[in-house]
């Protein structure tokens, strides 16, 4: 009876113990999953990033450029003049437009400068009336 009831026993603890081991692959296969369908989705990703690579060097090969926004980090980019103490400048009309017969702000002709600069060459107009009610 003894021994009987040892078996039982360790029958218990052994059934206790796998039915630990299934949960413990039941989640790893989850886990798998999911990584699995991540991957997936990064390796399309990385493919549209490989095409648009792709496409811009062969855009520059043939003499074009591809032009986007720029960002205001970019080595390319100058800071907007300042004054001698940090501010900017007066920002009323002050100067000439060069694409209108009125007149803009220092900043303003300092960034249609850079824009032009920076490769941005398609339609553009600085000054807008101001409209006074």
């Amino acid at each position: 009876m003894s021994r009987a009831m040892l078996v039982n026993t360790i029958n218990r603890y052994n059934d206790k113990t796998l039915g630990g081991l299934k949960k413990l692959k039941a989640d790893a296969d989850a886990a798998k999953k999911s990584i699995d369908a991540e991957v997936a989705t990064q390796t399309a990703r990385a493919d549209i990033m490989g095409k648009k690579e792709d496409a811009e060097t062969a855009l520059a090969k043939a003499g074009g450029k591809a032009t986007g926004y720029m960002s205001a980090n970019s080595p390319l980019a100058k800071p907007a003049p300042r004054n001698a103490d940090g501010s900017g400048p007066k920002e009323s009309c002050t100067i000439d437009d060069p694409t209108t017969t009125g007149c803009v702000t220092p900043r303003m002709i300092h960034s249609m400068k850079e824009a032009h600069a920076a490769g941005f060459k398609r339609y553009y107009s600085c000054y807008r009336p101001r409209w006074v009610p």
